[in-house]
């Protein structure tokens, strides 16, 4: 892997830095957990062949476009707490920047995904040469909907991605 260098992100409580290789146990923690993955992808749990080309995914992300998934820490103990960034997509012939973010079950319902996507919604907006953003939600993971309602994204259509239904929410 390259030795990158990617901005680290600071919020009222969180790091946000790029992955390194000492992060693929997080990656294999969430990708493990059905409970997480619920509505994550193909909704199951990954392998961990799986879960090695997610990571590849996100280094090749960093060396095309300087910016992909993050890890997201507390920033005064350190705990590893889940994963978010701005992710490159093309659908349906389009390209668009998601606001994307999995947490591990601990830190959930501590306004960390809401903490962590408004400042990457903000950040993405003034940084990247995009109109808006978007958010991939499962129709039925009304916590991810919330979130993407909260920092002001607001539903924009349905479609298929990778064979599975999505809501699409966006930046007006």
């Amino acid at each position: 892997m390259s030795d990158f260098h990617l901005p680290t992100f600071k919020t009222k409580r969180l790091t946000l830095r790029h992955y390194t290789e000492d992060d693929f146990s997080l990656q294999r923690e969430l990708d493990s957990d059905p409970d997480v993955m619920k509505y994550v992808g193909l909704g199951k749990v990954r392998s961990e062949d799986e879960s090695r080309k997610i990571m590849n995914r996100i280094f090749a992300d960093y060396e095309v476009f300087d910016i992909g998934l993050y890890i997201v820490e507390d920033s005064l103990t350190k705990e590893k707490l889940g994963r978010a960034g701005l992710i490159p997509w093309s659908i349906e012939g389009e390209f668009y920047w998601e606001v994307g973010y999995t947490f591990k079950k601990s830190a959930w319902g501590k306004g960390h995904a809401t903490e962590a996507a408004t400042y990457l919604m903000n950040w993405g907006l003034e940084n990247l040469n995009t109109d808006y953003l978007i958010c991939l939600i499962h129709p039925e993971n009304l916590d991810s909907i919330h979130v993407a309602s909260k920092i002001g994204m607001n539903f924009w259509k349905e479609i298929t991605f990778d064979g599975m239904e999505r809501s699409v929410y966006r930046t007006l």
